[in-house]
């Protein structure tokens, strides 16, 4: 446990956090929650539209954001990071998609958003997604 919390240590806290940004996505990829990666105040927010302007907290409500998100899509949509758009030891901004095929009438449906995702002590505290790349950086101030 010692060396390889030497050894995690040692990784730039901005990698780190890709790498916890990464096993985000992955899981819910998989449709699985994992509380192991959040904090317990860990919140999400969707802030593309009016009508998903909604805050989600903990375990459950990642659970809760997970269902909204998938519903509408046959089992088979892949939820996936395009681009990494900026990492520090705070936060990632990312290009999203949620690509697959509508549940009721089997049309393509791609989905996209770009989102930052906060961390403190290697957790996920906060994520949240936005319309445009300039709304995602405006939140971290890497307005340009």
């Amino acid at each position: 446990e010692g060396r390889a919390a030497a050894m995690r240590a040692a990784i730039p806290s901005s990698q780190r956090n890709t790498d916890l940004h990464e096993d985000m996505v992955e899981a819910v990829n998989a449709r699985q929650v994992p509380e192991g990666l959040i904090a317990p105040e860990f919140r999400i927010e969707s802030r593309l539209t009016p009508a998903t302007d909604h805050e989600y907290h903990g375990a459950a409500g990642l659970r809760e954001w997970q269902s909204d998100l998938f519903e509408g899509f046959a089992g088979d949509a892949v939820f996936s990071v395009e681009k990494i758009l900026a990492a520090t030891d705070g936060f990632v901004v990312a290009r999203f998609s949620v690509v697959g095929r509508a549940l009721r009438s089997t049309e393509p449906v791609d989905l996209r958003w770009v989102g930052v995702m906060w961390f403190r002590d290697g957790k996920a505290t906060r994520a949240i997604g936005y319309r445009s790349r300039d709304d995602a950086f405006k939140a971290v101030g890497l307005a340009e």
